[in-house]
């Protein structure tokens, strides 16, 4: 069928109900926020998960309890893929007592997997152990 010079043809003769066309780039681009929102809500929940592993591993020393010695240890940790790589201590709970717990609690917790929206991307996470007797 011919078209008079100038006149466009129409998407639906030249397009079939059944294909598919994929969206155009600035609707795709659009839709990247909603990935970085599931992606920021996956990470934070991940990080809730692993802040309770990490307590639940705790286990507070005889002596300190004997001294009556609290406090609060910040643990920096490199985790990937539910395998925590390194960690340091990045701020004393003001005993060494309480510091080694801290980092035997963060080395000796059970980890959850990640959910896939996090997938296999490596976490560099600051947490805080919290050493009271109980």
């Amino acid at each position: 069928m011919r078209r008079p010079p100038g006149e466009q043809p129409r998407a639906h003769a030249l397009v079939p109900p059944s294909i598919q066309v994929p969206a155009a780039p600035a609707a795709r681009a659009a839709a990247a926020p909603a990935s970085g929102a599931q992606l920021s809500a996956a990470t934070a929940t991940l990080e809730g998960r692993i802040r309770a592993a990490i307590q639940a591993a705790l286990r507070y020393p005889a002596a300190a309890a004997a001294m009556q010695l609290t406090g609060r240890a910040q643990v920096q940790l490199d985790y990937q893929s539910g395998v925590v790589r390194s960690i340091q201590l990045k701020q004393s709970a003001g005993n060494p007592l309480l510091d080694r717990a801290a980092l035997s609690a963060v080395r000796d917790a059970r980890y959850p997997a990640p959910p896939a929206e996090v997938g296999d991307r490596a976490l560099l996470l600051l947490v805080w152990v919290d050493l009271q007797m109980s």
